[in-house]
């Protein structure tokens, strides 16, 4: 009997075609829903995000849940892929260090429906993630020739120029700034001088401006992707803006690097030191002598005291 496939992108649960088939229209609808999850995430609970790599793995959770199935795909011949992907390739090359380009990689990708049973598809999607990234080093030589092998890999740079020389075709960028708000707005007077031709018209920017206590600011870039998400979710956009900045630490204002309390995301010696057991505590006012068990000698006092004295 010959074997019925499906089309392109439709699921295969079980040997069996899924209500849910994959499309353009429903990845980006789940994009977009995880941007803003992120979004409202990052002004409740910024004390659990740990820089870049925390945004990232937030946001990759968000469209693990957004997309159907749980953002897995069955392919006919028994295999499968996971529709969201870490590291994804760029095409165009870059140069961060020594002589030799390479290829960049995008902090999170997700592949064109049409292509999910090839062994390498092409990225409908790719994201970068940036948490109180210089706005100079977002935005280098995004309009350099495709053969140019020389730029610096940046995040808007590696999106831009994979959408207007190698066809990619929706680029999301997601900077989030809760140290200096006004890096946040030079970079969104460098986006709308720059972000101007047709050409990037996949370009997706998100700014996010958290100060403790007050309400958010989140611009939404380019003006039409902002119009399309308050057709679609404007009530939701308009409760994050209503709501007021968590502080960056559970039970403390955030500490300026050097200053008394150190990074938000360390526990103090002290504070350490209070949940440990007493024998602990022992060590550390002893100047790290170890203890030692009933009966046995502590090797670095018997040490010590079989040095000759001066």
């Amino acid at each position: 009997m010959r074997q019925i496939l499906p089309p392109p992108g439709m699921r295969l649960l079980r040997g069996r075609e899924s209500v849910t088939p994959i499309t353009k229209e429903i990845i980006l609808e789940a994009v977009d829903r995880s941007v803003v999850d992120s979004v409202e995430a990052f002004v409740r609970f910024r004390s659990g995000f740990h820089g870049d790599t925390g945004m990232r793995d937030y946001l990759y959770y968000r469209l693990m849940t957004n997309l159907p199935d749980g953002g897995t795909f069955e392919s006919s011949n028994g295999g499968g892929t996971l529709l969201v992907q870490a590291e994804w390739y760029t095409v165009l090359k870059y140069r961060k260090t020594g002589k030799t380009s390479s290829c960049g990689r995008f902090d999170l990708g997700i592949p064109e429906p049409d292509e999910l049973e090839l062994a390498f598809p092409r990225a409908l999607v790719a994201m970068e993630c940036g948490r109180n990234k210089k706005s100079v080093d977002l935005l280098r030589d995004c309009d350099a020739a495709k053969e140019h092998e020389g730029p610096e890999p940046a995040d808007i740079t590696k999106l831009a120029r994979e959408i207007s020389h190698n066809g990619l075709r929706y680029g999301y960028a997601l900077e989030f700034y809760d140290d200096d708000p006004c890096e946040a707005e030079e970079l969104i007077g460098s986006i709308r001088q720059w972000i101007t031709g047709a050409e990037y018209d996949g370009l997706r920017i998100v700014v996010l401006a958290c100060t403790a206590g007050r309400s958010p600011v989140c611009t939404f870039l380019p003006i039409a992707w902002e119009t399309e998400l308050r057709s679609n979710i404007g009530a939701r956009l308009d409760g994050i803006q209503g709501l007021k900045c968590s502080r960056n630490r559970l039970a403390a204002p955030r500490s300026a690097a050097g200053s008394e309390g150190g990074s938000g995301n360390r526990v103090s010696k002290q504070s350490f030191l209070s949940s440990c057991s007493s024998e602990v505590r022992n060590i550390n006012r002893s100047g790290g002598t170890t203890l030692s068990r009933p009966g046995e000698t502590d090797i670095r006092r018997q040490y010590d005291d079989d040095q000759p004295t001066a």
